[in-house]
């Protein structure tokens, strides 16, 4: 049986509580982040692997530690909602410090125009091994505002499920266009839809910045 605060999560708007944006994340995106393409554990998606250490793949720094990328794997539709409303992506952008410190940094993309670095992630989901530098910061437009960001306790959505992980869910939407959303949904070894559905809030605290 699954106990815990689990994810995903219907994700309010406004959050449950605010507090002064001097305690929000701190989000540094990498512009040449070098990345391998592996099959997930469930058999059924993708993932980008952060393959080149040299590099600066990106960092979110949240109640004084500071996490790095480790991969990257997509969702459609998306497994957290903003105000009760399913996107047609999520991107889930894991963070690390340790095995057992570990963030998750999530972003919604709707329909819009073509989006070039996310067609590199695409064009890499073809076949496992497939290395690609991508411009993260491109590929999510704006995104990581401190003032549009809502953190959260959660879950793996994935077996196990692991708890107490923390999440950081942007408001600001970045886009791909319908045709890219297709593709995605006819990767081979790609199994949609793949979210977990929404979990119990649990009355736990969504905190939102001002």
């Amino acid at each position: 049986m699954v106990t815990g605060l689990q994810s995903p999560i219907q994700v309010p708007n406004n959050g449950t509580v605010s507090v002064p944006i001097a305690t929000a994340p701190v989000i540094n995106q990498g512009t040449q982040v070098t990345s391998i393409a592996e099959l997930a554990s469930t058999g059924q998606n993708f993932e980008m692997k952060v393959s080149d250490l040299t590099q600066s793949p990106g960092t979110v720094a949240f109640e004084g530690i500071t996490y790095s990328l480790d991969q990257l794997h997509v969702h459609n539709p998306s497994e957290n909602t903003l105000d009760g409303r399913h996107f047609p992506i999520e991107m889930h952008l894991v963070h690390k410090r340790s095995d057992s410190e570990v963030l998750v940094l999530a972003i919604f993309f709707d329909n819009g125009p073509f989006n070039p670095e996310f067609d590199k992630v695409l064009n890499a989901f073809q076949k496992e091994g497939t290395e690609i530098t991508i411009d993260v910061n491109k590929m999510l437009g704006a995104g990581t505002s401190r003032a549009q960001l809502l953190t959260f306790e959660g879950s793996l959505t994935t077996p196990p499920f692991t708890t107490g992980l923390q999440w950081v869910v942007s408001k600001e939407i970045a886009k791909v266009s319908p045709e890219q959303i297709a593709r995605y949904q006819n990767t081979p070894q790609v199994v949609t839809p793949n979210n977990r559905p929404v979990q119990d809030l649990q009355n736990r605290t969504v905190t939102a910045y001002f």
